[in-house]
């Protein structure tokens, strides 16, 4: 059984009438950021700052597309959701648990990208695990969720990550999921501006497991700068 997302003595009307589930980041979300940068430090933080946009947007999308597909609302979207009047108490902590399911598998991505060479450097870990900070505080609003509950979920994820297999099956059920994901990986194979023949074997696993069409593929890595 999941465990339950919303706090037990959330206060109903702060998600019933105020609270918006779709909220993307919109001013970190800028898909033509490039991946240059004079300053390698700032570089760096701008890099992860818009792979953790990446993922909270997926996740947003992800789970409200999956649980109103599941109820045989498929013209349902977040944006037009957050204009009803009335969001139950369980429809917010179904909605609560996609948004973690999705996140699982964001986070296992990124352990299986960054161990694809081999090794997680240090800076790797702590720039990850901020991520995970920043995507509980905005995924998972701390006056109706449980943060505890998704940011230890989460970390435990980062450690011991889904099985690649069980990763790539749950995703592709939903392409555009299915190609955020694959773009996070190539965003975080990029990231050092040195990538190894063992990286690029595993993005190339990548995007045939998750059926990537190549003219997404080839995109993907120009954006991130893989040629």
């Amino acid at each position: 059984m999941p465990v339950r997302i919303v706090k037990d003595d959330a206060d109903e009307s702060t998600f019933s009438d105020n609270f918006n589930f779709d909220n993307p980041q919109e001013s970190e979300t800028n898909n033509s950021w490039s991946g240059n940068s004079n300053n390698t430090s700032n570089g760096s933080n701008a890099l992860f700052s818009f792979l953790g946009s990446m993922a909270i947007n997926a996740c947003i999308n992800y789970a409200s597309n999956l649980l109103w597909g599941q109820r045989g609302n498929k013209n349902s979207t977040a944006q037009n959701f957050t204009h009803q009047d009335k969001i139950s108490y369980q429809e917010a902590d179904d909605l609560l648990q996609e948004r973690l399911v999705s996140a699982e598998l964001c986070v296992s991505i990124w352990a299986h990208t960054i161990f694809a060479d081999g090794k997680m450097q240090q800076a790797e870990k702590e720039a990850v695990n901020q991520l995970i900070r920043d995507m509980v505080n905005k995924l998972f609003p701390n006056d109706i969720a449980d943060q505890t509950i998704a940011s230890s979920t989460l970390q435990k994820r980062l450690r011991e990550p889904h099985n690649y297999q069980d990763v790539v099956r749950q995703a592709s059920n939903d392409y555009a999921f299915s190609l955020n994901l694959y773009e996070q990986a190539c965003l975080l194979i990029g990231a050092d501006q040195l990538t190894q023949d063992s990286e690029n074997v595993f993005l190339a696993n990548l995007a045939q497991d998750l059926r990537i069409q190549a003219g997404d593929v080839t995109k993907a890595r120009s954006k991130f700068n893989l040629f």
